[in-house]
Formats: structure tokens, C-alpha cells, sequence
């Protein structure tokens, strides 16, 4: 629902109605009284005043269906504070087409500072775009402001410049009194000089200065004489030069103080005020104004002499041509975004004089300010200056002066003013974590290969430490290979034909046994797994065909009766014609207790090309026919001497067709220094240990089969030595491994390396200030540091009127504001943790504040990669990566990528 105030109407007043408190002879054509409380919550334009206001979010909007040029409707909505509409949500979208009715209207983005980089006026960046298809398509060089609704869809068009269309209105509607630390930064200096490269430079004859001064730069005095009461905090230096120089603290190097914005706070103290759309221009002997004024663009006062007790606001210049300028009352001067000059020869002004993005010149021969001076800039010429700041002055701008509060840690003495828990001051005016033993009794694990698809070997790596406090502690590494797989859907499952000889020389036990085993074959079967009962004599004869049917299978296996002759060929033949589905994995599960002269090794060749292995048991003695015919498919032979032996023989070929992960698998590590690893302490021991020319030692296991779920470990316990902050265990690490289907598998492992730390794993500082101000909202908290890797420092607030029952602590992030913390006493609550490369973080300083939080650059982080610069072609190579940063962002975490042979680390900074 969108929610509507109709505007209370105002009448234009015509120029020739002119206030009997200002004589002039130059007016504007049309001026309008508008009135406090309609600044912030009324359109305050006699061109839009029959409007309604709508009220969507924290904003309020008015659609002006009056067609204009793109640029005079945003001078229009600039000249009372507000913009052309902004849009940044699909809601807003929604609302602003809703109450534009679908009519092509002006909107505040543009690209007119450099084409095709579309933002909004403040510069901020178009977080959500609606562009009609095939815009925006800049088709003329003259199109370069943004509307919406074209062709009534609520699309956008970058529209032609020469466009005349109605447009959007856009602000705040929330309270707009400032709390008393808007100010509180200003309030403490008589001389407010921002500009970073620009110096706060006095030349002449003498000075007093009643205050304090700060200039972002450096503060030069070339007088005679200068005497200051108060203070002068620069960016820079100071530097002084005359015959008396009396200046009673100097404060240089300081942080930067960011120009606080006090519009709304001025504005809203002017009251009523008078409009000009253009620029007006007083020429008089004797120029009055009292009241006030705002204006759209300069505002220029030329005479003898000026009197008046006003506020004067401008978007542009404001300039005093006059001999006298004698404020009999308060006076105010706000340039939004130019300067203010005073020219003349007599200069006497009670009040304040902002222009946070311009210059305030004063340019006379005795100037006299009984108030503040606060610009990006500020400059003085003439021979004698008066300057004199007092607390009452502040009321001009409707506060009360209640200077901020901000406690500055960043020495050993005032880092000893809170409780040290864990944390150290052993490198001069900084925190850090205190040394001693990390508190290892966390593990690391990793896993390596593929084990997620088919089925295969993974390998697992732990040691029981993750960080060392220390050389010679023993590091016990353990490796896992284990079998990973199951078979459980079509494509994937498998098809077995058991094939038995029923010659007359199976009968008896051979027969029984060779059923018995067959049946328990069938019973380890999976899911869309299917079997067939195959036997033969002279020729082969289908008992029962494919079938997952358990009890059908158990029933053809009892078939089985042994009679006849042996043509193992003809059996094999109707073995192969029987497997109909070629995604499946196809086996031969072959039976028999003789040898005959068929070609039975052309036929298992036949049934290796079909990607059909035979798994050959010979009953009784060996045979070379048999063992043929399990080579020549890829397959597995074994002799069963006796009838008792099948059982067993026929479990190993189940567990073959269904279970096996690995066949002939090697694992293979290296330690590094041979002297760290006792052999005789290693289980299982080495299939194979073989000494290196370099020291190390090289450690082989072998296992000839590994099945699904099954984990063979292997535990190495390994003394460890730091080098550099690392002990290097372990190289070399790989596991090959021949899955079921003879396909080679080859797992490599990172090197084993232990970091090495000389601090505990965290620790912390707090402190609680007293800022001896009663219900102080404490607006945030900022700090200066290192941290190393994915090592923290995380900063908690709370505050209490009475010292001891604060209220719930609040994350802070450096250098963002608060909410809902005040009081008399603010507690800072910091945490240190050692990142995982064993390094500490370091804190310079840290402090917190009731003012407005300074402007502080975010530095990007630094990275050093450490590591052999080539490797063997499927070598793995091992890098490490340290990585140093700011204390701008809570997090940042970092992984490897390859690409074309090269590595990369990407850095995710949260």
C-alpha cells in the first residue's frame, strides 16, 4: 500500500511583494516563505506545490507532472536539499512507476561523467538496473540522463538531453536533528581547516586566537605576533616564525577528522526562510538582511556597509564586497558547495561560517570572528586578526555544546589501564597474544581421492596435532586407505553368470560344495544386481537366465546335476550370448574339475574384448587351460585342490564381483630426516623401507586387496623439528590402486607439515573509560593492526550508567558505527586468536567514540607464497601462502586453483 499526505498548499508570492526588513536593488522574479517544520517533511518549491507528498520507506517523494529539461529538474529538486529519485530495489521500482501513472519521467541517474558508467548523483553505485531491451543504447552522444516508463512499461531509457519530461522528487523524511556528536568534533575548534594538502597559512602583523585550531595538513604562522588560547591539532606539522609566539599545545601527526555534515542541523535552525531560485545580488550603501535566506546558487553583497542578524544559505558562492560588515546581531553563513569571501577594511562578525567543500577568505585589514570558522578550507590576509570561540555560539545552529567523547588506547601505559588476559605488551605500545604453550589438543584431517563416483580407494591423512609449541615433540600421523563404492542402480549394477561343469567327475562333494557356494554368491547380491545359472557338459545349458530374483536363482542352483562330459568352450559361448546390456558390469564366475581340447582360450578372448572377466576356479589339480582363459579376459584364477576348498575360493570371487574397492594397492610416503622416525614404532611395519642419499627415508605397504568399507591404517609416529616456524614431515605421499575393472587409480597427498608457534592459541584485553558525561551514545569503535592469515581480533561493546551493570556486549566492526549503546562508561571487550600458520595478531591502538567515526583506508592484503617454483610432470607440488592484512575486515579466507600450470591464490575478503 502506498501511503499519501497531501501537502498543505502555499500561495506564490510575486517579487514585487519584497519584506520590508532587506532594501535591495536587484531582486529575483519570484521568492517564497516557507516555514520550519515544512524543511524536511514539504516540498518548499512554489512550482510544485499543489503536489501531493507520498511516503514509501524511510523516504518521501513527489511526482511534479510538469515537463522540464532533465537538468532544470534537478536543479529544481537540488535547490531545497533533495534529488531526482533514486531507485535501488525492485519495490521502489514498483512504487515510483506506480505513482508516475506509466508516464516517461526523470529520474536521478546519469552518465554524463563518463560515458556508459551509469550511477546515481551522489555517485553511488546502481545496485539494481530495470533497462527496456537494448538499453541503455546511447544512439545519439547527447543521451545521457536516465528515465523511466519508456514505452509506459516501467522500463528504463537513457533519454536525449534536449527531453522534457515531469520528474520524481526524492528525501528523508525521518527526524533530522542531529544528536549532539554531529557536532561535537567541530564544536571543539574555533578554526576548522579540513583540507589534507592545503596548509592553514597566517601572514601579517599579530593574531589572538580565543580556541582551538585544527588544519588537515600543516599549520604555518608568519606573524610578529601570534597568541593562542587553546590548542593546535594538525595532520602534519607546526611550524611558527615571528617575534612572539605563544602557543600552548601542540598536537602534529594526529588522525585525520572527517568534515561532519551539518545541513540538516542548519537548516532546520534558520526557521523561516526566503527562496531565490537564481542568484541575487544586493548593491546598497547599506544593505540589510535580517531573517533568512536560501539560495540556489551565489549570493553577492556589495556596499559600505552591511547589518543584519540572518542566516544565509547557498548552494554556491557567498561574497562580501564592503568597507564595514558590523553584524548588530548573529549571523550564519552556509555555502553547501563554494566559498565565502569577505572583502572590505573593517571586517566585525558575531556567529559561524561553514563551507565544508569550499574556501572562507577573509581579505581586510582587522578582521574580528566572535564565533566558529569551520571550511575545507580557510585563509586569512590582511595585517591583524581576532578570532574567539565560546560555548554560546553553538546555539546558533540549535545545540548546546556537548563536545564528544573518544578514548584513544595506543601506548603500554594505556593499554595497562584494562586487564591483560592472555595478551602481552612485550613489543612496545602494542598487543599481542603472550607466549607459551599453543593448546594443542585439537587434530587436523584431510581427505584425498575421489569417493564419491564408482568405486576405489580414498585416503585419509591425521596427525594428532595441529601446532607445536616447540621442537622434539612427537607428531603421531596416521594414513587410512579405504575401499569406497556400492552398486545400486542400473547403469551401474552388475550382471554374474555362474557357469558350472556338470561333467559326471563333479559328482558328490564337488557338486554339493560348488551349490552351496553358489547360493551364498547369490545371497551377497545388491539392488538391481542380476544373476544366471549357466551349466554345461558337451554343450551349454541356460537353468536360469538373468533375474534379480533371489528365490528363482536358489532354485536353478539346486538344478544343477552332474552327468556328462566337458566342452568348456560351448560353455563359456552360452555364458557370453546370454549378457544383453553392455552399460552393465558383466563377470563369468567359471566352475570346473577338468581340462578338455576345445578353444576355450579363443572364446575368453572373445569375452575380454566384450568387456565380460572370467573368475576361473580349477577343482583339484591345476590347470594352464583354465588360468588362460582367466588371463585372456582380464580375470582371476585359482585352484580349490580339494572339494572343501571351493567355499572359500568362490567368498574371494563374491567379494571380487561385489566388494572390492582396490586390487594391488601401494602406498608410499617419505620422511624427510630418517633420524626423526623410530621404524620399529610404525604399524603395521613397512612392507618395504629403502634410505635415500638425502637423509630421508622412504616407507612402501602393499596390499593386494582392499575392499568397500574396509580401512587399512597405517600409523607413523614422527619427531618434529621447526625450521622457519614449520617442521616438514612427511613427502612424497601417494597410494596406486587397480579398481575392479583393471583400471589404474593414482592418489597423491600433501606433505606433512606441522607449524611451529611461541604463543597460546588466544587471549584478551578490556578496559572500561569513564567519559563523565552522563547517557553518552557511543557512536563507534575503530583500531589499527596486523593480523596474519585467518587470525582475529574481534571487538565487543558495552556501556553502563553506573559502572557495573552494563548492558549485553555488541560486535563492533572497525570503523562502523554502533546503535543503542549509552552511557556514562563504555567497556571494550577484545579478543586475540592465534591464526592456523601460529601467528599473532597485533594491535596498535583501538579507540572508541561518541563523535563521528573518521575516515581510515582499507589497505589490500599482502600475500608471500613460499615453494619449489617446478615439479615432476603429476607431481604434486606443495606452496604455502602467508598472507598479512589490516584489521578493516572481519574475515578472509583463501584457497589454490591450477590453471594452465600455474597457480593461483584467490584471497575472499568478507
Amino acid at each position: 500500500m502506498i501511503k499519501s499526505r497531501t501537502k498543505r498548499f502555499v500561495n506564490r508570492i510575486i517579487a514585487g511583494l519584497l519584506s520590508g526588513a532587506m532594501a535591495f536593488t536587484m531582486v529575483p522574479d519570484i521568492w517564497l516563505p516557507v516555514y520550519a517544520d515544512s524543511v524536511s517533511n514539504a516540498i518548499a518549491d512554489a512550482d510544485i506545490a499543489d503536489y501531493d507528498v507520498i511516503e514509501f520507506g524511510n523516504n518521501r517523494y513527489a511526482f511534479i507532472d510538469e515537463s522540464v529539461l532533465w537538468d532544470e529538474a534537478r536543479e529544481r529538486c537540488e535547490a531545497l536539499g533533495r534529488h531526482l529519485a533514486y531507485i535501488n530495489s525492485e519495490e521502489e521500482q514498483e512504487f515510483i512507476t506506480e505513482i508516475t501513472n506509466n508516464t516517461y519521467t526523470a529520474l536521478g541517474g546519469w552518465d554524463e561523467l563518463s560515458e556508459g558508467s551509469w550511477t546515481w548523483l551522489d555517485g553511488s553505485e546502481m545496485t539494481y538496473t530495470n533497462w527496456a531491451n537494448k538499453q541503455p543504447d546511447n544512439s545519439s552522444p547527447h543521451q545521457n540522463h536516465l528515465y523511466i516508463n519508456y514505452n509506459g512499461q516501467g522500463k528504463w531509457d537513457d533519454g536525449y538531453d534536449s527531453k522534457k519530461a515531469p520528474y520524481v522528487c526524492e528525501w528523508e523524511y525521518e527526524n533530522t536533528s542531529v544528536t549532539d556528536t554531529k557536532v561535537g568534533l567541530l564544536s571543539d575548534y574555533a578554526i576548522f581547516s579540513a583540507n589534507n594538502t592545503e596548509n592553514l597559512t597566517l601572514s601579517g602583523w599579530k593574531a589572538y586566537f580565543t580556541g582551538n585550531i585544527y588544519t588537515g595538513s600543516d599549520f604555518v604562522c608568519n606573524l610578529s605576533e601570534f597568541y593562542l588560547t587553546g590548542r593546535t591539532d594538525t595532520v602534519g606539522t607546526v611550524t611558527a616564525n615571528g617575534w612572539q609566539i605563544n602557543i600552548p599545545e601542540r598536537n602534529e601527526n594526529i588522525a585525520a577528522i572527517a568534515m561532519p555534515d551539518l545541513n540538516d542541523v542548519i537548516v532546520n535552525s534558520a526557521g523561516d526562510y526566503t527562496y531565490y531560485a537564481e542568484s541575487p545580488t544586493y548593491i546598497q550603501d547599506t544593505n540589510i538582511i535580517n531573517g533568512s535566506i536560501m539560495v540556489s546558487g551565489d549570493v553577492t553583497i556589495s556596499g559600505t556597509n552591511f547589518e543584519g542578524d540572518c542566516y544565509i544559505i547557498a548552494d554556491g558562492d557567498i561574497t562580501y564586497n564592503v568597507n564595514n560588515l558590523e553584524t548588530t546581531g548573529r549571523l550564519v553563513l552556509y555555502s553547501r558547495n563554494g566559498n565565502i569571501t569577505v572583502n572590505g577594511t573593517n571586517i566585525n562578525i558575531d556567529g559561524i561560517m561553514y563551507a565544508p567543500k569550499g574556501k572562507v577568505s577573509f581579505n581586510a585589514n582587522e578582521t574580528t570572528v566572535n564565533g566558529h570558522i569551520w571550511a575545507d578550507t580557510v585563509n586569512f590576509s590582511g595585517s591583524i586578526f581576532n578570532v574567539s570561540s565560546a560555548d554560546s555560539d553553538l546555539d546558533l545552529i540549535g545545540m548546546a555544546l556537548q563536545s564528544g567523547n573518544t578514548k584513544t588506547y595506543t601506548t603500554d601505559e594505556d593499554f595497562s589501564e584494562g586487564i591483560l588476559d592472555g595478551v602481552s605488551l612485550t613489543v612496545p605500545d602494542q598487543l599481542i597474544l603472550s607466549a607459551g604453550e599453543y593448546d594443542n589438543d585439537s587434530s587436523v584431517e584431510k581427505t584425498y581421492g575421489d569417493s564419491q563416483t564408482g568405486n576405489g580407494v580414498k585416503l585419509t591423512y591425521s596427525a594428532d596435532k595441529t601446532i607445536l609449541s616447540g621442537n622434539g615433540e612427537t607428531v603421531n600421523i596416521t594414513y587410512g586407505l579405504s575401499g569406497f563404492g556400492e552398486i545400486q542402480s542400473d547403469e551401474n549394477a552388475i550382471d554374474l553368470v555362474i557357469l558350472v561343469d556338470q561333467s559326471g567327475s563333479m559328482r558328490g562333494t564337488r557338486m554339493e560344495n560348488a551349490k552351496a557356494a553358489a547360493k551364498e554368491v547369490v545371497a551377497q547380491m545388491k539392488s538391481g544386481d542380476r544373476c544366471a545359472i549357466i551349466g554345461f557338459t558337451s554343450s551349454g545349458k541356460v537353468i536360469q537366465g538373468l533375474t534379480t530374483d533371489k528365490e528363482l536363482l536358489y532354485t536353478g542352483i539346486e538344478k544343477l546335476i552332474a552327468n556328462g562330459g566337458t566342452n568348456i568352450e560351448n560353455g563359456l559361448s552360452s555364458a557370453i550370448s546370454i549378457f544383453d546390456d553392455d552399460s552393465r558390469q558383466k563377470y563369468i564366475m567359471l566352475i570346473s574339475d577338468g581340462e578338455d581340447s576345445s578353444d576355450s582360450a579363443s572364446m575368453s578372448a572373445t569375452a575380454g574384448e566384450k568387456g565380460i572377466r572370467i573368475l576361473a576356479m580349477m577343482i583339484g589339480t591345476g590347470s594352464l587351460q583354465m588360468q588362460t582363459v582367466a588371463i585372456n579376459s582380464n580375470g582371476i584364477y585359482k585352484n580349490a585342490p580339494t572339494a572343501d576348498d571351493i567355499g572359500e575360493i568362490m567368498s574371494y570371487f563374491a567379494a571380487e564381483v561385489f566388494n572390492t574397492a582396490g586390487r594391488n594397492t601401494a602406498f608410499k610416503t617419505t620422511v624427510k630426516d630418517k633420524d626423526t622416525v623410530d621404524l620399529n614404532a610404525i604399524v603395521p611395519s613397512p612392507s618395504m623401507v629403502t634410505e635415500n642419499a638425502d637423509g630421508s627415508v622412504t616407507l612402501e605397504w602393499y596390499y593386494d586387496r582392499i575392499t568397500i568399507d574396509e580401512t587399512e591404517e597405517i600409523t607413523i609416529p614422527v619427531r618434529a623439528n621447526a625450521d622457519g616456524g614449520f617442521a616438514e614431515l612427511l613427502t612424497d605421499t601417494s597410494c596406486l590402486y587397480y579398481d575392479r575393472n583393471g583400471k589404474p587409480g593414482i592418489i597423491y597427498a600433501d606433505d606433512s607439515v606441522i607449524l611451529q608457534s611461541d604463543y597460546i592459541s588466544s587471549g584478551n584485553w578490556s578496559a572500561i573509560y569513564d567519559s563523565k558525561n552522563d547517557d553518552t551514545v557511543w557512536t563507534g569503535v575503530y583500531w589499527n593492526g596486523l593480523r596474519y592469515g585467518d587470525g582475529k581480533i574481534s571487538v565487543f561493546v558495552s556501556a553502563s550508567d553506573d559502572g557495573v551493570n552494563y548492558s549485553v556486549p555488541v560486535s563492533a566492526e572497525n570503523c562502523g558505527s554502533l546503535s543503542d549503546v549509552v552511557g556514562r562508561y563504555v567497556r571494550l571487550d577484545v579478543t586475540l586468536e592465534l591464526s592456523s600458520d601460529g601467528k599473532t595478531p597485533e594491535l596498535f591502538d583501538i579507540s572508541v567514540t561518541s563523535e563521528e567515526l573518521p575516515q581510515i583506508d582499507n589497505s589490500k592484503p599482502s600475500v608471500a607464497i613460499y615453494g619449489e617454483r617446478e615439479a615432476k610432470v603429476n607431481i604434486p607440488v606443495n606452496l604455502r601462502g602467508i598472507v598479512t592484512d589490516d584489521c578493516m575486515n572481519n574475515n578472509i579466507t583463501f584457497d589454490w586453483s591450477c590453471s594452465n600450470g600455474n597457480a593461483f591464490l584467490r584471497i575472499v575478503v568478507h
